[in-house]
């Protein structure tokens, strides 16, 4: 069984008011992956007002056979963290017309800057080749985890 805990306070205050700095193969705001989800709790208690809605996901019956994730439906992400080491492995952007991202100088996704393919490519150029899925007409881009 899947269990999910959801918190909320001042809901919907947040959507489409912030923008998260974004890191290819690092992170995203304040989260960076191979952080402990400690941290990354601790980031969401600090700034209740940009993460105003929150939910965590995780196996109930088996802890450790899935990741654990926190989401953040008004926002357009997902944390994705390992179940055994509890360090953040993946950020999953799943709406970018409600997540407003930051990279160097240019702003992309949110509800009036469009992140579309062409778009995103444009802003980081040819990195390794994506996935497309022809049933539900997405075309996946991954970046490399930075090694730093």
């Amino acid at each position: 069984m899947l269990m999910q805990r959801t918190r909320r306070r001042c809901e919907g205050t947040a959507m489409g008011a912030t923008v998260f700095d974004l890191r290819p193969g690092v992170g995203i705001g304040p989260f960076s992956i191979g952080m402990p989800i400690c941290d990354a709790f601790a980031q969401i208690e600090q700034q209740p007002n940009i993460y105003d809605v929150v939910h965590v996901k995780y196996h109930d019956e088996d802890p450790l056979k899935l990741d654990i994730v926190i989401s953040f439906p008004d926002h357009g992400f997902h944390l994705r963290f390992d179940p055994w080491s509890q360090r953040l492995r993946l950020v999953e952007i799943y709406d970018v017309k409600r997540l407003q991202m930051r990279y160097a100088t240019s702003t992309i996704g949110g509800p009036s800057t469009l992140a579309t393919f062409v778009a995103v490519y444009a802003l980081f150029g040819p990195t390794f080749p994506g996935i497309y899925d022809k049933e539900r007409g997405v075309y996946s881009l991954f970046y490399p985890v930075s090694n730093k």
